[in-house]
């Protein structure tokens, strides 16, 4: 399996970037790439994208001209509302709504007062999701090393 640079990667979003803002899709980005560009981690995997549930066929339509809708996986701890996963130039692209976590009131959803601007290359205003928001989904879902590292970046 081919791996693939950041910058290939981040390609893969600025395409996307480029299509949720010609169709006004209201999305931020979350998970590693969203610490990655706030300076708090040096790499990530894939691209997370927290979409308005209302987007989510709109969303699905727009993708699935770049890219294949993968398969979806066992859900574990997750009872979310939509999720879709897709393959676009080999980057997995996981597209979510209203992550409502089992056993939990918590759910990951998105509001604009939730969205930072992260002026990428002085090119590109990405929207990112709230730390706040991702540290208290990390602490529901029980991944303990990326709690740990954001909180240690909010302590600075």
């Amino acid at each position: 399996m081919e791996v693939l640079t950041n910058k290939e990667k981040i390609d893969v979003l600025i395409k996307i970037y480029n299509i949720f803002n010609k169709n006004n899709i209201l999305w931020a980005l979350g998970g590693s790439l969203n610490l990655c560009f706030r300076n708090i981690v040096s790499d990530f995997n894939d691209i997370d994208i927290v979409i308005n549930l209302k987007d989510s066929k709109k969303v699905e339509e727009l993708l699935m001209k770049i890219g294949d809708k993968e398969p979806s996986k066992d859900k574990g701890v997750y009872n979310t509302t939509y999720f879709g996963e897709f393959k676009i130039d080999g980057v997995e692209v996981d597209i979510m709504s209203e992550v409502h976590i089992n056993n939990s009131s918590f759910c990951l959803s998105l509001r604009k007062e939730d969205i930072d601007i992260y002026n990428y290359q002085n090119k590109y205003e990405i929207p990112l999701h709230s730390l706040d928001v991702w540290l208290e989904f990390y602490r529901q879902i029980g991944r303990t090393k990326k709690v740990e590292i954001i909180e240690n970046y909010l302590k600075k």
